[in-house]
């Protein structure tokens, strides 16, 4: 029974949700949601250690990030290969970026895993996941993973579809 801690930053509130899992199936075990101006820094800080106070925030945690800290867009990369398709999505994210992509951190969903033409991206620059990292240690919270909030309700779209990896 497998334990882990969903943290999400929204615009207003930090929000955390623990949940067991049993094989395929999971339940919830705490939930919490604290006010948030939105400000990473010491303000962030001091929601985190609130959070922790109303529950315990039990490892690995997942930190979503809000979806205004990342661009997110729907590429058609040129491909021929998909197995070789990451060189392809890069140079179309490229197009989207207003920073170099070899900054970004990055994930993909395929929107139709039978027809390969178009993708979903979010990609945050490298020095916000390293704030949010940071400011996430300085209020007691090592988070293992990173997702993006827009791209998190990409994935359940997808997956609820049956179309997702």
């Amino acid at each position: 029974m497998p334990v882990s801690t969903g943290l999400e930053l929204g615009a207003s509130s930090v929000r955390a949700v623990t949940v067991e899992r049993h094989g395929s199936r999971a339940r919830v075990v705490a939930s919490a949601q604290v006010p948030w101006s939105g400000e990473v820094g010491d303000d962030l800080v001091a929601a985190l250690k609130q959070l922790r106070r109303a529950m315990p925030l039990r490892a690995p945690v997942v930190l979503g990030v809000p979806s205004s800290a990342a661009i997110i867009a729907t590429v058609t990369p040129l491909i021929v290969n998909r197995a070789k398709a990451d060189l392809a999505i890069q140079f179309e994210l490229q197009q989207q970026l207003p920073y170099d992509v070899s900054h970004a951190i990055w994930s993909s969903q395929w929107l139709d895993r039978r027809a390969p033409q178009q993708v979903v991206v979010a990609a945050v620059k490298d020095q916000m996941v390293d704030l949010y990292a940071n400011t996430c240690r300085r209020g007691g919270v090592p988070a293992q993973q990173l997702q993006v909030n827009g791209m998190a309700a990409v994935n359940l779209w997808a997956r609820r579809l049956g179309s997702g990896d």
